[in-house]
């Protein structure tokens, strides 16, 4: 079931270039495809929580310091003054415009969830296993909501006791397997995976698309 709630918004996961972020904190960009935005609502708040579904461990909801765009600009300036901008220029991308500037990538940025990409390991990753090929995540600013999460280690899944064995039985009907059953259950899960998203759009559409408000 869905609970509709304010101040949230299912986001791409998009990293963070530039460095600017620093580790534990986050960028997020709210527009709606009618073109309209409420940034300067969001940027009034301190945290966000997030979650990348499926969720396994109290660990995949992180909780991360939100940094406005005024902040991203005071940083981008100061490293402009301490490093040169030879310096600026190695940070920044062919997305960031022709002046090299790359405060131009938040504040071109239309929706999106952008995680910093400091540290050990990607705040993606933490989520479940996720990354940025294309992942969505389920964003909150709500205060009542962030001030009752707390931090808590995310769960580490690369170790054996998360590697699930294939049994003798399992790997006897793998094998017997042919090239083109495994082709035509592919086409057939690409199919089933289509009609559900078309379902699901429609479903939204006829609810007055509450979810994404």
């Amino acid at each position: 079931g869905r609970y509709p709630l304010r101040k949230c918004k299912q986001m791409r996961l998009i990293p963070d270039h530039t460095q600017i972020l620093k580790e534990g904190e986050a960028f997020i960009a709210v527009g709606y495809p009618n073109g309209k935005t409420d940034q300067r609502n969001v940027e009034k708040y301190d945290y966000i929580v997030t979650l990348r579904s499926p969720a396994y461990f109290g660990g995949d909801l992180l909780k991360l310091k939100l940094v406005n765009k005024r902040t991203l600009r005071s940083r981008c300036v100061d490293l402009e003054k301490s490093k040169g901008v030879p310096s600026v220029n190695k940070i920044c991308s062919l997305y960031d415009g022709p002046y090299n500037d790359p405060f131009r990538f938040f504040d071109g940025l239309h929706t999106g969830l952008v995680i910093n990409s400091r540290g050990e390991r990607s705040a993606a990753d933490m989520m479940s296993g996720g990354d940025y090929d294309g992942d969505e995540a389920w964003v909150c600013w709500d205060k009542q909501i962030c001030r009752l999460v707390q931090d808590h280690p995310a769960q580490d899944t690369s170790t054996n006791e998360f590697v699930v064995k294939k049994s003798h039985h399992e790997k006897v009907l793998a094998s017997r397997v042919s090239l083109k059953q495994r082709a035509e259950f592919a086409l057939h899960y690409r199919y089933h995976q289509t009609q559900l998203g078309k379902l699901s759009t429609a479903l939204d559409s006829a609810n007055g698309s509450v979810w994404s408000r």
